[in-house]
């Protein structure tokens, strides 16, 4: 069977057959209607955020919890500088040098208190080896 273009066919018993003009009106309200509800309810397809260039650290609402427990800044800022680590290494443990800081103003000794009050609040997991740098796993 050839088609003809600006005619419509349905399949009757396995074969296409031309639709006669009362179906294919009725076939044309269906479709208004059916065109009609849908583009009233449907949303804004999303449309795709552009690629960050930067890289990000993400903390959770649980996390946020627990570091608003912490009272000096340094060690928020300590952890969010953990999470970033964290998300380079892909979840996995890593050595912090205890120099990270220094050029920041927190000295060594006030990183350790800081792992300490991280590790007390169960946000990070602390291990310690002598003289080696702590390797940290973010929880």
């Amino acid at each position: 069977m050839k088609f003809e273009k600006g005619k419509s066919y349905k399949v009757v018993n396995g074969e296409f057959v031309e639709r006669t003009s009362e179906e294919q009106a009725e076939l044309e309200r269906k479709r208004a209607i059916y065109l009609a509800a849908s583009n009233s309810t449907a949303k804004a397809a999303p449309t795709r955020l552009p690629r960050l260039k930067e890289m990000f650290a993400r903390v959770t609402v649980s996390q946020a919890e627990r570091l608003l427990q912490l009272e000096p800044p340094a060690f928020v800022t300590i952890y969010l500088w953990l999470s970033f680590k964290n998300f380079e290494e892909r979840g996995l443990s890593f050595d912090w040098p205890t120099d990270t800081f220094a050029k920041s103003g927190i000295d060594r000794w006030a990183q350790r208190r800081a792992l300490i009050k991280l590790a007390q609040v169960g946000l990070i997991s602390v291990e310690r080896v002598p003289s080696k740098p702590p390797k940290i796993t973010v929880l």
